[in-house]
């Protein structure tokens, strides 16, 4: 069954999976709709803007329901994995945030403990390991006061690359931080992007993001976060294109390793950047295409993490309202018409609540993380 409620009418079984993307596809592909595409000739309203967006979105929905009938056909996992005892597996999770927003860092790593810890996925116990990604910023004062913070918390992830997002977007710090992340954690399973106005749930992101894709199969080709509508991505000329959008998306090991061998940092919209990622991935393993079904709308990621979360008056009350817990609406920026209003709540009882910052459980067999900060050295394409 589909994860997005009622399922659109499913495709003939001998209907072909999504044609795959060209091998060159690349961020400059993948702008925004032209004003001559028949899209933004004339002012929309609201409603008439829903009802656009709502045919788009029941596309890619569409589109999904044929890749499940493909991963049905496809053959069983490996017998002897399978049968094998289910390690723990380690969740890395790199907020990307700008130097100087000190308050709100602090503000975040006060809540780990409690939504990082006690996490399972698939019959395996997971430790997330939560990272500042933050590049060098430009003012030396600034510079010093966040290396202060780094030796402080020895949560903060340095990247080499100048901080900032131009009117073309980032300059390439995603892949930095992917980099990064990589380079400190070459053992991970997973490895996510989040924006530091996303609030998580780690308990419940995690089952809802890779329960289905981690079932009886090793962490591989997997590609999970928040769908993005056409209507905001920009694809409507490239139907097999499935996007998370920026606020939290996550690759396999395997995926992270072939971007950072074969790709280097990129300027645009982080979100647009990493799917290319994807899309090339996809295309140098013969066209084969990734699992979609890791790729949520809301409502089914509620309760697991809400987003855009901007103020500290509403990261509090989404930590601390237990009984009615918090929400944003359209037209709140970044809020979609097809998704009017995100709601989120943590449950009465947690297993965490008095648990440290950012601890998480530690699986059998896997070291503690020495907590020091570390420098992203050298910023060379391979």
């Amino acid at each position: 069954s589909s994860h997005f409620g009622s399922s659109p009418p499913r495709p003939a079984a001998s209907s072909p999976p999504p044609p795959s993307p060209p091998p060159n596809l690349g961020v400059t592909a993948m702008a925004a709709p032209s004003p001559d595409n028949g899209l933004a000739q004339a002012p929309m309203t609201v409603h008439s803007a829903a009802v656009a967006v709502f045919a788009q979105l029941r596309r890619q929905m569409l589109d999904i329901q044929v890749h499940q009938s493909v991963v049905a056909k496809a053959p069983p996992p490996n017998a002897s994995w399978a049968a094998r005892p289910r390690p723990g597996m380690l969740v890395i999770a790199m907020i990307k945030t700008p130097p100087d927003k000190f308050a709100w860092r602090e503000l975040i790593r006060s809540t780990l403990g409690e939504l990082t810890c006690g996490t399972a996925v698939a019959g395996r116990s997971a430790r997330v390991v939560v990272r500042f990604a933050v590049g060098q910023p430009r003012r030396q004062a600034l510079r010093v006061k966040l290396l202060q913070e780094a030796r402080q918390f020895g949560d903060i992830a340095l990247l080499n690359v100048t901080d900032g997002v131009t009117a073309k977007g980032d300059e390439g710090k995603v892949w930095h931080l992917f980099r990064w992340a990589l380079r400190r954690f070459p053992k991970a399973a997973l490895y996510f992007k989040q924006d530091d106005d996303t609030f998580v749930n780690w308990r419940n992101a995690l089952p809802l993001l890779l329960g289905r894709l981690l079932d009886r199969r090793p962490a591989r080709r997997i590609y999970v976060g928040r769908l993005c509508p056409w209507s905001l991505c920009g694809f409507e000329d490239q139907p097999s294109n499935h996007c998370a959008s920026g606020q939290l998306y996550g690759f396999s090991g395997d995926i992270v390793r072939w971007a950072l061998q074969n790709v280097g940092p990129e300027v645009g919209p982080d979100d647009l950047v990493a799917c290319s990622w994807a899309r090339r991935f996809e295309a140098a393993a013969g066209g084969l295409p990734l699992d979609p079904r890791g790729l949520l709308f809301p409502p089914l990621h509620n309760d697991a993490w809400i987003h855009p979360v901007k103020s500290s008056q509403l990261y509090q009350k989404c930590m601390h309202d237990r009984s009615r817990g918090c929400s944003v609406a359209f037209p709140h920026a970044n809020v979609h018409p097809m998704d009017p209003e995100q709601r989120f709540r943590l449950p009465l009882q947690s297993p965490c609540r008095l648990s440290s910052i950012n601890g998480g459980v530690l699986p059998r067999g896997w070291p503690a993380d020495d907590g020091r900060a570390v420098a992203d050295g050298g910023n060379k394409k391979k």
